[in-house]
């Protein structure tokens, strides 16, 4: 499995992240955050991970909406 608190912690701070992180890689997914939360606002109403979850797959949280 994949570890999402893990990764959260390695964006929100590469230089004390144990291992080696993609700096590039970092900025996209901070570019990316600034452009949703613009969208959003301060206080989304879902955790880190309903929102991936949402991401990955729109087709299906939109079709719980209905």
């Amino acid at each position: 499995g994949v570890d999402l608190a893990l990764r959260l912690t390695a964006i929100r701070d590469p230089k004390r992240f144990p291992e080696q992180v993609n700096r590039q890689g970092v900025q996209r997914i901070r570019d990316e955050a600034a452009r949703l939360r613009r969208m959003v606002g301060d206080k989304p109403a879902l955790s880190p991970g309903g929102m991936a979850s949402g991401l990955s797959r729109p087709d299906r949280v939109a079709a719980q909406g209905r």
